[in-house]
């Protein structure tokens, strides 16, 4: 049974082989631009966009998708998804949320989001000021957390303000 499934697979690499290299030079042509999905769970705000480049804020740093990057999961911390497209760049805030990247496309799935041009500096130093209080109050666990995550978002949006 293993040698059957061993010449099945060996086969198959073969006939992969031949076919791929016509496939690789037809995708090559076509590649040139990355197909971008970016929703939320009330919306999307880009579907099957055709663009150059996306930055997002991974939790391991900031991760360039240019077409034909290798496939992954990425978690999104509170920072800024910017959309490279045509010499024009578009940016957003988002709370968090995943980057799932295919061969051929990128999907942003984000649990908020802002075009990073409506936040309002007063109300985001505002909301930093705010969450800094409830730390310092907060008595349990869970307020703990909750005022940690309301603390790192508005943080990030103060620096994504002065970064703009």
């Amino acid at each position: 049974m293993f040698r059957q499934a061993a010449s099945r697979a060996s086969a198959l690499a073969r006939q992969s082989a031949a076919g791929g290299q016509r496939r690789q030079m037809a995708e090559a042509v076509a590649a040139d631009k990355l197909h971008f999905n970016f929703f939320l769970p009330g919306g999307t705000i880009q579907k099957d966009a055709a663009v150059d480049m996306v930055l997002v804020p991974a939790s391991s740093g900031v991760m360039g998708i240019l077409p034909r990057h290798a496939p992954t999961v990425a978690q999104l911390r509170p920072g800024v998804v910017e959309v490279h497209s045509e010499g024009t760049k578009d940016k957003y805030f988002v709370s968090s949320g995943f980057a799932f990247v295919h061969k051929d496309r990128t999907d942003v799935c984000a649990v908020a989001a802002a075009p990073l041009s409506d936040l309002d500096a007063s109300a985001v130093a505002q909301g930093v000021t705010d969450a800094e209080a409830a730390m310092a109050a907060a008595k349990t666990d869970m307020e703990k957390a909750e005022a940690q995550i309301g603390l790192d978002t508005y943080t990030a949006m103060r620096s994504a303000l002065t970064m703009a």
